[in-house]
């Protein structure tokens, strides 16, 4: 099976994990026959959704911003936003994921949308990244920086559910496919998965 094609998750389930981040799924690749993945995360005070500055090369990515205040990377610049905004990351272009910057959690949507032709390998591989990020925090195995302790497997992950669909800011695009390949290979030979399954919030608790 195509690894970006195994998120467990479906429309209107949730996800915690011990540091209070949360996340629920608006809507998924198989709600929206391929066109649409939104996101809906709610962040303590202090806290950030986790991902090193990178790029898509298809586009565009929508941040909402429903409650709270916030940080972000664009481009290399950093940026505030308050609620109720929005901001446009446009394709190819670097952006770091929003940390809340405020006393009370902060509330935002993440919208990765094609209204033309179903985008499933890149949302499917979206997905599938978080829901593994995650299961591996539900463990107690991720580390300051909300990456897998386990350096080979986060480049597994990383390889399996991101690449082509996303690329971090540097080094170049076909640098980090020929790295990330030869790690996936040697990985790979020991048996390891590219996803883990988190739990799931129970259902009057995603209804929260």
């Amino acid at each position: 099976m195509n690894p970006k094609q195994i998120r467990a998750g479906e429309k209107g389930q949730s996800l915690s994990d011990p540091s209070g981040l949360k996340m629920t799924l608006i809507e998924t690749p198989v709600s929206s026959d391929g066109h649409r993945l939104e996101m809906e995360w709610r962040v303590p005070p202090g806290e950030r959704l986790v991902a090193a500055d990178h790029y898509h090369p298809d586009g565009p990515e929508v941040w909402r911003i429903l409650e709270g205040s916030a940080g972000h990377r664009l481009d290399g610049q950093e940026h505030t936003i308050d609620a109720p905004d929005e901001y446009t990351v446009p394709a190819a272009t670097s952006h770091g994921h929003p940390w809340n910057i405020g006393d009370d959690t902060l509330v935002v949507r993440q919208i990765i949308a094609s209204p033309d032709e179903p985008i499933r390998n890149l949302l499917g591989g979206v997905q599938s990244f978080f829901e593994t990020l995650f299961a591996y925090g539900q463990r107690g195995e991720l580390s300051e920086k909300g990456e897998v302790k386990s350096r080979l497997q986060n480049l597994l992950t990383i390889n399996d559910m991101l690449i082509p669909g996303s690329f971090i800011a540097a080094p170049p695009r076909v640098a980090q496919r020929v790295l990330l390949g030869r790690i996936y290979a040697v990985t790979r030979a020991t048996g390891k998965s590219a996803y883990l399954k988190p739990e799931f919030d129970p259902p009057e608790a995603a209804s929260a």
